[in-house]
């Protein structure tokens, strides 16, 4: 209370005002950076940012009160000068300073303020409710979240009808005068102990979450600052009710209230200042990118001589340990050299992978922590039985190199609207998971090597695949923020991709021991979802593999009718010529030579003999391999078709073949620069150390190849090769280099590949076969993807319209085994579900290469408008 002989100078309205205009200016600046950070850099505004929005403009009409609304309850007093009236705002001043109808006006403009006071801070705790409920990923954070989100609603709801019949009339409120019934002050407690309550709630919820995190320093010391701020709200609205509490019977409100006003406009625009500061970091990471950077566990790749080829592969030293590749009678064996050629395309990428063997340091913090391992078996097991033991592969498996997995990481984010639920949970994920292997049984089973053919097959079955459960303590938005185009790229995952997958152990040993199918489901801080799938690439190639995910997804969806889904098309598990031949067969099948492989004793060989004794592609000096995105837009693989097809009009080439010798090219002559700046000269360079070799792989399901069944699961790839795809690569133009790729896959005939598959499988000893491309060298490799259906097909989660919910990103990560010199993948992108160019979609490359070529092309602005 103040005492009534203080003088008329006090005045505190000017703190009242600037304290109300100062915390609204500040919550509005990070209001707006909020909205630029998630409607113009991620594009994801949601329900919870429309919240604070209106939280927000409420705080201006709350403001707007306190400032002119007060404003009629002025202080007027006579002049002793010249008599002259003289009125001044009454907030902040004495009581008996007043007017004689000052009051009333008082109490009106408070009844005004309390409106806006309780709708502002209802509408900023549904935001921050809405905001947990999308990012927090334990269910019982986010029930917790719904259940104080409906008692917000409902008391406010409540609370608001009680403000607006607070007196009867309502005018009795601010006029002494007027006679009237009002709500017992019983009320009054009863919401303030609520908003209280509430505030406790909403600061708690988060905090087992928080609890279980691992972030850098930074981030830690970030989050900290948000949540005391947090914690400050919960201290301003017990000591706003303490106030108000010693306060009921002052006699001069309008001066004792003073502090009371100045914490209540920090307690309305606090609120929206606190959220905020937790989703802009995406705008912090454009401007400040090292501001909250994690450590990112890097890769240093070394190239070696044929002569100095370690004898280990390289695996994730921080989620599995090196082990070592041994010989088929169990010996350590050295590898290859390129004389002795491997198997398939993959065979080839795994020899140049043994040449750039990564070495990634030990000890560095990983993002991706599991919590679950969940093991997967038919839900009906008498399934298993009907399987022959060993289940035998066909002869295209077995060309398939051992350590060598199909591997994909899926990426899903929720949608802004239409879909409140969990983003596929992990026990429907589960549940769908076994029923898909009563499709695929021979799956839980253990792959094994025959040691008499070195053929592969699967062995006991029902042993079991794998589901891990993990946590991301990154955020899908501050990843997309990363990249100059605001797209979630591979390249930004942890550790590139690599880290939502299951470890892999590519020894022989771990080939045979650990399950085929491996599955990863990792939720970020975001609540969004990545499935990184593995398979063992000796069972199944890419469609096959996708195939596959899109039964998943069919059996995830049909979960919500009945437990048994039946897919529409069941698949083809069994392999082509998977039975052995007859012995008429077999020596009718080796009477054919195949042009693309030949046994270690073919004379043949010694012509490959002179290319082992090439310099190596590069100096002594190891140089790390770099893998990065590009995309090519629907235009530029209308002009790279254009530029590769003869202006004559002799002949024609697809945009694949024109992109697929565009790359070929431009990395064949960033090497032979490089060679070049060596103090070497190119005319020597070229035939002495470079080998322009063009590996690609087709699938051979179409009925004018093959003809095989659309759901054919195993292996069903051909691979046409060149060890020179055109004499003078190095500047011809572009359209002889795809006129050569053209030639080369479309002479390829069914009868070819038939003849091929037996030759295979008549061979008594598969570990005897070779390929005659010469990998490494300057060879390009080339793996496509992007007709298949990577993103479509694939969606698991429904909204509430039908639509399924497509993942935003799929993608092979970039691993110790994809890490190859030389090697592009062609993937379809997102627009082959979504609205893309009218020049038809684009196509990603995740493209790998040693660093100096990349330091080459870089300067190449042609080149570098294709990075991502």
């Amino acid at each position: 209370m103040s005492d009534p002989g203080m003088g008329p100078t006090d005045d505190l309205s000017g703190t009242v005002i600037a304290c109300a205009i100062v915390s609204l200016v500040v919550s509005g600046i990070v209001l707006g950076l909020r909205f630029y950070s998630r409607g113009v850099i991620t594009r994801v505004l949601g329900r919870e940012d429309w919240c604070i929005l209106i939280a927000w403009i409420l705080a201006i009409g709350y403001t707007v009160a306190v400032i002119f609304g007060r404003g009629p309850a002025t202080l007027c007093r006579v002049q002793s000068t010249d008599s002259q009236l003289e009125c001044k705002a009454a907030i902040g001043r004495h009581v008996w300073q007043l007017e004689e109808d000052s009051m009333p006006k008082y109490l009106k403009a408070s009844y005004v303020n309390v409106i806006f006071y309780q709708l502002s801070l209802a509408f900023s705790k549904i935001s921050i409710l809405f905001l947990y409920i999308r990012v927090l990923t334990y269910d019982y954070a986010r029930r917790a979240a719904y259940v104080v989100l409906a008692i917000v609603i409902i008391y406010n709801t409540l609370g608001f009808i009680s403000t607006m019949t607070l007196c009867r009339p309502l005018r009795a409120f601010w006029d002494d005068t007027v006679e009237g019934k009002c709500h017992p002050v019983s009320f009054m407690w009863a919401a303030i102990g609520l908003h209280i309550a509430t505030d406790f709630l909403i600061f708690l919820i988060p905090m087992p979450v928080i609890s279980r995190m691992t972030l850098p320093l930074a981030q830690k010391l970030g989050l900290l600052l948000v949540f005391a701020l947090g914690f400050l709200v919960c201290v301003i609205s017990i000591l706003r009710a303490v106030w108000i509490k010693a306060l009921v019977d002052s006699q001069d409100l309008t001066y004792d209230y003073t502090a009371i006003n100045n914490w209540t406009s920090i307690e309305v625009n606090l609120p929206i200042l606190i959220p905020c500061l937790i989703v802009i970091k995406p705008l912090i990471n454009k401007f400040w990118p090292s501001t909250f950077l994690s450590h990112r566990r890097t890769r240093e790749n070394r190239v070696y001589n044929l002569g100095e080829i370690p004898l280990s592969v390289g695996s994730k030293p921080s989620r599995s340990n090196r082990q070592s590749d041994k010989g088929e009678d169990g010996e350590y064996q050295t590898l290859p050299s390129a004389k002795s050629s491997i198997l398939t395309e993959h065979r080839g990428l795994e020899e140049t992978r043994r040449q750039h063997t990564l070495m990634a340091p030990s000890g560095i913090q990983t993002l991706v922590r599991v919590t679950g391992r969940h093991e997967l078996q038919c839900t009906d097991t008498t399934i298993l039985t009907d399987l022959e033991i060993p289940f035998r592969l066909g002869p295209l498996d077995h060309l398939v190199f051992r350590s060598v997995p199909i591997q994909v990481v899926f990426v899903y984010e929720r949608p802004t609207c239409g879909y409140d639920a969990e983003l596929i949970p992990v026990h429907r994920l589960k549940q769908a998971l076994c029923r898909l292997l009563d499709y695929y049984p021979h799956l839980t089973g253990r792959l094994n090597f025959d040691p008499d053919t070195n053929a592969p097959e699967i062995t006991a079955l029902g042993t079991g695949a794998e589901l891990l459960e993990g946590q991301c303590s990154q955020r899908l938005d501050d990843i997309a923020a990363r990249s100059a185009s605001g797209r979630i790229l591979v390249t930004n995952l942890p550790d590139h991709g690599d880290g939502l997958l299951a470890p892999f152990d590519p020894s022989p040993e771990g080939v045979c021991r650990d399950p085929i199918l491996h599955v990863q489901h990792t939720r970020f801080a975001c609540g969004r979802v990545s499935l990184g799938v593995r398979l063992h690439h000796i069972v199944c190639d890419a469609q096959g593999f996708f195939n596959l995910v899109n039964d998943l997804a069919e059996i995830y969806q049909g979960l919500g009718t009945t437990p048994q889904p039946i897919l529409t098309q069941p698949p083809n598990i069994r392999s082509y010529l998977r039975q052995q031949l007859s012995s008429d067969e077999q020596q009718a099948a080796l009477q054919y030579k195949p042009s693309i492989y030949m046994t270690e004793d073919d004379p043949r060989l010694k012509e490959l003999a002179a290319s082992a004794s090439l310099a190596d592609t590069v100096p002594d000096a190891g140089f790390k391999i770099d893998g990065r995105v590009l995309r090519f837009t629907g235009r530029d693989l209308a002009a790279l078709k254009e530029q590769g097809t003869d202006s004559s009009g002799n002949g024609w080439v697809s945009s694949t073949e024109a992109l697929s010798a565009f790359l070929c090219q431009r990395v064949y002559q960033a090497r032979l620069q490089f060679l070049t700046s060596r103090k070497m000269q190119a005319e020597e360079a070229a035939p002495q150390q470079l080998n322009p070799g063009f590996f690609i792989s087709i699938d051979m399901r179409p009925p004018h190849r093959l003809n095989m069944p659309p759901q054919y699961f195993p292996n069903c790839i051909y691979a046409p090769y060149t060890n020179s795809l055109h004499p003078t690569l190095s500047d011809c133009p572009l359209w002889k280099a795809a006129s050569s790729a053209h030639h080369m896959i479309r002479s390829v005939d069914p009868e070819t590949m038939e003849k091929t598959i037996r030759w295979v499988a008549a061979q008594p000893d598969k570990g005897r076969i070779r390929i005659g491309f010469v990998f490494g060298k300057g060879s390009f490799t080339v793996s496509q993807w992007n007709k298949m259906n990577m993103y479509k097909g694939n969606a698991f989660d429904v909204m509430d319209s039908g639509a399924g919910i497509l993942p935003s990103l799929v993608s092979p990560p970039f691993t110790q085994i994809s890490l190859v010199d030389g090697l592009g993948m062609l993937l379809a992108t997102e627009e082959q579900v979504g609205p893309g160019s009218r020049d038809g979609p684009s196509v990603d490359v995740n493209l790998s290469m040693i660093q100096p070529l990349w330091e080459i092309l870089d300067k190449d602005v042609d080149f570098r408008k294709y990075y991502c």
